[in-house]
Parts: structure tokens; C-alpha cells; sequence
């Protein structure tokens, strides 16, 4: 650390006085033989990048403003202006001429065409980068919020969510209120039809008298079945419900003391096979027949990328819920409801179970 001259000029009192006046890492690195130039050198990177950052600012600083005054200086302004060249400009006061800005005008046709201005650019990037980031955080979301503010039909949003991706956590949770009300009305009906002894006679569903037995034992018959068919909810016009649920389980809860605390729904949204069907063949799959042809396609093409995927369905109604649900039901004809469905829900569903 110090010169020959320097280290025989000193008596041995001055040289160790000379030694503790030294930090105790250096100190250190010359009893080991340790390189203390370490020392300096961080000293010179630190002073360097000090240096630099300086140096730098001032250039980062004015590009900064010669930004700002390129922006000023584009900003759109009245017709008569710009002939009398009383052009904005960005001074130590503010803006110069600001009373003639038009800024509504950087949005026609005309100015549209001569592009975006720098920071402009600079800023459209950067949210175009954020939505791109959002996004790929939530995808599924976002889709949803889409086919929601579109307002898709049940149907159609659920078949396209199996197209996408499924939904988020595989499992549905909450359904739309019409759907809740279809449920609940095929449940006052009673449309379980695991619970009837007699079913319709499988070679005569018709009931006509010349093709042998109209009726037959029912092989799944159980009295406490909670298999529920919204294949009725059809009597209302609606599309909605047995497009999306078809056949589904409404299971009733009950807390500790066996007092009803309301009712479950669950369900699985898949495709069932189709032994029949020849993938880009087949005019119709046989658990999408509604949806014809470009439904046919659609499931194909979902296969072959990989993006078909089952959910299930886990939908809770507390038991305040279900009675307002179930008084509306009992409220209204069946011709009322049907006046109230929606165009929208009259439309073939995509999926038949």
C-alpha cells in the first residue's frame, strides 16, 4: 500500500501508528496478503457510474424535453391558426397559442392517416404491452368479461368456455338468474325421471297402439333419485338451460339439527363420444347436433389444438335464495314466462345431453 521510501522514511512508532490509522479491511488484506486493490477499484466503479449517471442526465433530461415540445408542437389547432402559423409552443410559461387547440381534430380522418406522434407511439405501445400482460395473467377472465359484456347466451357462453380453455378452477360456482329460475321450475315440476316407476316403452316412445306397450319399468328407478332433467325448461321457450345443464343433480343440504338449508346443483359440461362421428367428416356430432355443422367443426378444431376442456358445475342456492326463486316460479303462468324469455334464449343450443 505504500512506496519503499515511504515504509523506510518511518521509525517503527510512526509505521504501526501509521497501521491503525488504516480501515480494518485493508489492514486485514495486507497481514494475509490479501489484494487490496479491491478497495480502489470499487471505489473507480462506483465514482465511474457516479461520473456516468451525471453525465448522463443531462442528455436523458433534454431528450425528455425535446419530446415534450415535439408533442406540443404537433398538438392539432384551429384551421385559421395554423394559416397565421400561431403554432403551440412549449415555453418556460407554459404552452404559447394554447387558445387555438383543437384536440378532437387529432382524431379525423385526415390526422388519423399522418400517424401517431413519438410519445404517442411510445404510449400506445406501452398499454398495448400491459394488455398484453393482462392477458396472459388472466385469460379466462378476460374472455369471460367479454362474453358477458356481449351478452352471449347461456348456452353459447358455456360451449365456447369448453372451446377456450374451460373456466377458471374447473368448476362454475354461480349461474345467472334465469337459470337458477329454470332450475327450480323443472324441480317444482318435479322433473326427476329416475323417480317414476313406469317410463315411456323404448320401441314405442310414441305410445301408438299398433307398436305393442306404451309403457315399461323404469330400470333406474329410485324414489329418492336427485337426477333432475331441464329438458322441460323448454315449456318456457327457453334454450338456456337444457342446452347448458340438460340433466343435472339437485342435491338438497341440510345443516346439523336436519333443517333444509338449500340445495345444490351439480354437473359436468363435456362432450360425450360419438361412436359414429369422423372428426372433419361428420356433418354432426351426436352430443352437439343442435349446433350443426359449424359446431361439428368448432369441437374439432378445439381437439386438435388442444383447448377443449371439461368443468364441472358446483352452484350453491341458500335456501332464502331458492323460496324467493320458487315464489316467482309459482307466480306467473306458463305463458308469462314464455312472453319473458329473451329472443336470444329461443336460439338452438349447441350442446344436447
Amino acid at each position: 500500500m505504500w512506496s519503499g521510501t515511504e515504509r523506510g522514511s518511518m521509525n517503527k512508532d510512526e509505521l504501526e501508528k501509521y497501521k491503525q490509522s488504516l480501515p480494518p479491511g485493508m489492514l486485514k488484506d495486507m497481514q494475509i496478503g490479501g489484494k487490496t486493490e479491491d478497495h480502489v477499484t470499487n471505489s473507480l466503479a462506483i465514482g465511474g457510474l457516479y461520473g456516468g449517471a451525471r453525465a448522463a442526465l443531462p442528455a436523458l433530461a433534454s431528450g425528455a424535453k425535446n419530446l415534450l415540445k415535439n408533442e406540443v408542437g404537433k398538438m392539432t389547432i384551429s384551421d385559421t391558426a395554423f394559416k397565421k402559423g400561431m403554432l403551440p409552443e412549449l415555453t418556460r410559461s407554459g404552452i404559447k397559442n394554447w387558445q387555438h387547440l383543437r384536440p378532437w381534430k387529432a382524431f379525423t380522418p385526415k390526422m388519423l392517416a399522418t400517424g401517431p406522434t413519438p410519445a404517442a407511439a411510445l404510449g400506445t405501445a406501452g398499454l398495448a404491452i400491459q394488455g398484453i400482460n393482462q392477458i396472459r395473467k388472466n385469460p379466462l377472465g378476460i374472455r369471460d368479461a367479454v362474453l358477458d359484456k356481449i351478452g352471449t347466451p347461456e348456452h353459447y357462453k358455456r360451449f365456447a368456455q369448453y372451446l377456450t380453455g374451460g373456466v377458471k378452477g374447473d368448476v362454475v360456482t354461480d349461474l345467472p338468474r334465469n337459470i337458477l329460475l329454470d332450475v327450480v321450475g323443472e324441480h317444482v315440476r318435479g322433473a326427476y325421471p329416475n323417480r317414476d316407476k313406469q317410463i315411456p316403452h323404448i320401441n314405442n316412445p310414441e305410445g301408438l297402439s299398433d307398436l305393442g306397450p306404451a309403457w315399461m319399468d323404469n330400470p333406474n328407478y329410485d324414489p329418492k333419485s336427485t337426477l333432475l332433467s331441464t329438458y322441460g325448461s323448454g315449456y318456457t321457450g327457453s334454450k338456456r338451460t337444457l342446452g347448458s345443464l340438460g340433466h343435472l343433480n339437485f342435491v338438497p343440504e341440510k345443516n346439523d339439527k336436519g333443517e333444509l338449508i338449500g340445495y345444490r346443483i351439480k354437473d359436468t359440461w363435456d362432450v360425450d363420444p360419438d361412436r359414429n362421428y369422423k372428426p372433419w367428416k361428420s356433418k354432426h356430432h351426436g352430443d352437439l347436433i343442435e349446433g350443426g355443422v359449424i359446431a361439428a367443426r368448432a369441437h374439432d378444431l378445439a381437439k386438435k389444438f388442444g383447448t377443449a376442456k371439461d368443468f364441472k358445475y358446483d352452484v350453491f342456492i341458500p335456501i332464502d335464495q331458492y323460496n324467493e326463486l320458487e315464489n316467482e316460479i309459482k307466480s306467473k303462468t306458463q305463458f308469462q314466462r314464455k312472453l319473458e324469455t329473451p329472443r336470444e334464449d329461443k336460439r338452438p343450443p349447441h350442446k344436447i345431453k
